[in-house]
């Protein structure tokens, strides 16, 4: 079975967000061995986002292993449909040799070059900025579409 992780520098603790969370962790069993796992982000001053950036970037690097295939939710990466994302699933679980797959969602100001660098895929969830709690959720969705498109599981239609 499958593994997927989903990294999240941000605080989960609306109420909403841990009902959607739950929601998606019981869809997303069915198909993978899966967790959502909030990383602290660090309270830096605006003219400090390099340290910033620095910090977070060791906490998402002790979340990750050499073997992950680390796809990066960020602004710079590239659209993709939902059948565009389940063929990458295809091809990573199937072709990559990674054992596990890792998407993250960087802090308020991305991530710093390092974590940019190391992600395998950088993926672009839309061009509207919205908060990191509800791109988690989009994220999520999409993740439960595409392994309902690799299933053959009539949920999705386009």
């Amino acid at each position: 079975m499958p593994s997927v992780r989903v990294l999240a520098v941000a605080e989960n603790k609306e109420k909403w967000l841990l009902q959607a969370l739950e929601v998606y962790n019981k869809k997303l069993k069915h198909f993978c061995d899966f967790e959502v796992v909030a990383l602290k982000p660090y309270k830096e001053s605006r003219d400090q986002v390099e340290d910033k950036l620095k910090k977070e970037a060791q906490t998402i690097l002790k979340q990750i292993s050499e073997s992950d295939y680390l796809i990066l939710c960020d602004l710079r990466g590239q659209e993709l449909s939902s059948p565009g994302l389940a063929e990458k699933f295809e091809k990573i679980f199937s072709h990559s040799g990674k054992k596990r797959l890792v998407f993250l969602i960087g802090g308020a100001y991305g991530v710093g070059d390092e974590i940019f660098k190391r992600a395998d895929l950088k993926i672009k969830l839309s061009e509207m900025t919205m908060n990191h709690h509800v791109a988690l959720v989009m994220l999520l969705e999409q993740i439960y579409r595409a392994f309902t498109i690799r299933e053959g599981i009539p949920y999705h239609n386009a």
